[in-house]
């Protein structure tokens, strides 16, 4: 712990470092060597996700397999390696939902022996996907028929896509879209990590849904793949994503408040009194 804070290591980093021995150390059978409280408590960051006026400023600027992928991200929320090895089976259009399943049989360089495995290994699908998309998945279907790997996102070796965030990052650049780590280097802006991130858009999924289309928590959480609602919760951003909507909610939220008259104050002889 004490070489990490001298390496300048932040406080999570601390703790999933010690939290990773500590379960190796239980897979052998091993006590706990860490008691409560040793550990520095972690903030909990502000939940961000992008505006409304972000996407669309990113989608200007992208092209047609760009612009795919921008989409899918936040009209699904799946996470980037279940996005790269998605295929059309999983897509079904009369339905309108997507599949989220493992593939046991995936060989790509990313994968193990066993295949891909799905986070908690529990399929699951995400249902109601508004037309616009659906219409979007359909098109992208009939130009992608001589595919033979018939992977959505799939690279020219005929493996799951491995550079999606490059792929933002680049869309990011054009959109003129800055992050926390954007830094000036030799004059210019540069970036240290990825301006556009796919948890982000995962966010932006669960945030847009529950506060533009009300789409309740229980629900979202089925969509997400969560095992339960808090983690569910860490999801929806307080951000700004649409101007003047929280204005509009909570001047809604007072309407049936009826404050009674207030009689009008004499300063005069307010000031003389005292």
């Amino acid at each position: 712990m004490t070489h990490l804070k001298d390496k300048g290591k932040s406080c999570k980093a601390l703790r999933d470092r010690i939290g990773s021995i500590e379960v190796f150390l239980r897979s052998r059978g091993l006590p706990k060597f860490i008691k409560k409280g040793d550990l520095s408590k972690v903030t909990k960051k502000l939940v961000d996700c992008y505006t409304e006026d972000e996407f669309n400023r990113m989608l200007a600027v992208a092209d047609e397999d760009e612009s795919f992928l921008l989409q899918f991200l936040p009209r699904t929320g799946v996470r980037k390696q279940k996005a790269a090895h998605m295929t059309w089976d999983d897509v079904k259009l009369d339905e309108h939902k997507v599949l989220v399943t493992a593939k046991p049989n995936c060989r790509c360089p990313n994968c193990g022996p066993d295949g891909f495995h799905i986070k908690d290994f529990e399929e699951h699908e995400i249902p109601d996907l508004d037309d616009t998309f659906v219409r979007l998945l359909a098109e992208r279907k009939a130009k992608s028929a001589t595919n033979v790997t018939n992977l959505l996102f799939g690279n020219g070796a005929g493996n799951p896509e491995g550079g999606m965030l490059f792929t933002l990052k680049a869309i990011g650049e054009r959109a003129g879209i800055k992050c926390k780590n954007c830094v000036k280097a030799i004059g210019k802006e540069s970036c240290k990590r990825h301006a556009i991130i796919t948890h982000k858009l995962r966010r932006t999924f669960a945030t847009w849904h529950n506060v533009l289309g009300g789409v309740c928590l229980p629900v979202l959480k089925q969509w997400l793949g969560h095992s339960d609602i808090e983690t569910t919760m860490r999801y929806i951003a307080t951000t700004e994503i649409r101007p003047g909507i929280n204005k509009e909610n909570t001047n809604k939220t007072w309407t049936g408040i009826k404050l009674p008259p207030q009689p009008e104050t004499n300063v005069v002889s307010i000031r003389k009194s005292a």
